[in-house]
Parts: structure tokens; sequence; C-alpha cells
């Protein structure tokens, strides 16, 4: 109608880059987009400074090796001392703890790391070394630096220690040590931490430390036996060629006794020492 003005319309551009028209005025427009929706996650974790770094020194490295090449084919285990210099990890002292041993396990004794904690309160210096006892070390005879399941396991005893961190060390018949350094209380972990120092060769702390091994660590031994022959015998039916624990036969005969039974073993099989 003449002379009566109508409002204002808001100016609408379009353009390719957008899925809808896009409002240049007073008024909003929706735009249609894509809802969020998880995707396939590939998290990384970058470090603001420099990769942290294991530092032993001489004589802590010395004691280690000398402990590997006394163990022969058992695993042995150690802790030691690590003091935090700004991502630099230095391994100062190792002591070596009463353990039970065999080729696959390694157990300090609750005995042993009494005699431990006893030995740190006599020293001037003990409050702080027991406190820097973050380093849990031991040996593999037959495998690679790589931890098992039992190695796992122990770990988490040390983990609840009330510690920021703690380091683990794990050596190889071929000359490999493989450091997992946990930052507790930030929740990472930093496996195969790079490591340094001059191997130096000590006859004297060799022998010092074979008497020690001597000492403090004693074989665990297992009795077994091996089923063999192919038919049923006293102790059940379990499978042929299988290593059993003396435990194991002596809980599966009783079992078979308590059961019963009126069959012996067959003349084919054997209980082998």
């Amino acid at each position: 109608m003449k002379g009566k003005k109508f409002p204002e319309q808001p100016v609408v551009r379009t353009s390719h880059r957008h899925s809808g028209p896009v409002n240049v005025g007073p008024r909003v427009y929706w735009s249609v987009r894509q809802k969020f929706t998880p995707h396939e996650f590939g998290p990384q974790i970058s470090l603001s400074g420099s990769m942290p770094e294991v530092l032993i020194v001489p004589e802590a490295l010395a004691k280690m090796y000398a402990y590997i090449c006394a163990a022969g084919s058992d695993e042995i285990s150690w802790l030691g001392t690590v003091e935090d210099r700004g991502n630099k990890y230095i391994i100062k002292e190792i002591f070596l703890v009463e353990q039970t041993v065999n080729g696959v396990e390694t157990e300090m004794t609750a005995e042993g790391m009494a005699e431990l904690s006893e030995e740190f309160m006599a020293r001037p210096d003990g409050e702080t070394v027991w406190k820097e006892t973050r380093f849990w070390g031991h040996f593999h005879p037959f495998s690679d630096a790589g931890p098992s399941a039992h190695d796992e396991r122990q770990l988490h005893e040390f983990l609840n220690s009330g510690h920021e961190f703690f380091l683990r060390g794990i050596c190889s018949a071929n000359g490999i040590i493989q450091f997992t350094l946990y930052l507790i209380n930030r929740g990472i972990i930093i496996t195969d931490v790079p490591w340094s120092l001059n191997i130096e060769d000590n006859d004297e702390l060799r022998q010092r430390t074979l008497a020690e091994v001597k000492e403090k660590v004693r074989k665990r031994i297992v009795e077994t036996v091996r089923v063999m022959g192919g038919g049923h015998s006293a102790i059940g039916n379990p499978p042929y060629g299988r290593t059993c624990t003396r435990r194991e036969v002596d809980n599966a005969i009783e079992s078979f006794n308590q059961e019963g039974r009126n069959h012996g073993p067959s003349d084919d099989d054997q209980l082998e020492e």
C-alpha cells in the first residue's frame, strides 16, 4: 500500500562453503551440521621437555652384573636407590635381599626385607636411603628383558608404596637391560627408558658379591614327576608327558583313594622321578 512501510527483512547470502543459508542481519538462521560422534581415536602423549634418562653409577652397574653372573641359570633380584635430578634418574646403590629363586621366579622374603630395613636404620642417612629405594631389578636367564605376568603382579606391591615414581629394570642373558619408569602421580608409564654408563670390570667387587649371593640366595626346589605311558593311571587321567609337581600327584592319589576306585595303574604307566 502506498505510504505503508514493511518491516525490514534480513539480508541472506548463500555460499557453496555452507550447507544452508547464513544470516547476515539481526535474525539467526539454523545451519544444519553433522552431529558429533566418537571417531577412531589414536591418542598420543608428547613430552614438553627431554626424554627421561636412567644413569647408573659404576659400582651399582658392576654389582648388578656380578649378581647375574653369580645367579647362573636362576633368576635373581635386587633393590636400589634412585635420585631424581630433573628428568635424570640416577641409580646410586644396589642392595641384595634374602630371597628364594628358580629358573623362572624370584621372591624376596619378608625376613630379608626386615633385615634390609634394620640395615638402613643403622645408617646415619638411613631414612633418606629408605625413601630413595625406588628401583627393583631382576634377571631373566632364559628369556628377553620383557616383563612376565609374575613380574607385573610383583610390581604392584612396589607401586602401592606411596612413591611419586618407581623404576623397574629387567636384565637378560644377552646383555640387555630394559628400564620402565612409572610416574605414578601422573599416571604415565615410559617403557625402554634410555640408560647410559661405561661398564667397569671389578674383580674385587665380583668376589664380594659372590659371597653375598651364597649367603642370601637359596635354591627353590620343586619336586616333579612325569606321567608316562598311554593307559589310565591311579592318579586320574592327566595329559601324558606333562610334568606335574609332587603335590599335584599326591593330591590326585588322595582323591583317587577317597573315591574308592578298585583299579590301579596299568603296566604301561610309569612315574619317573
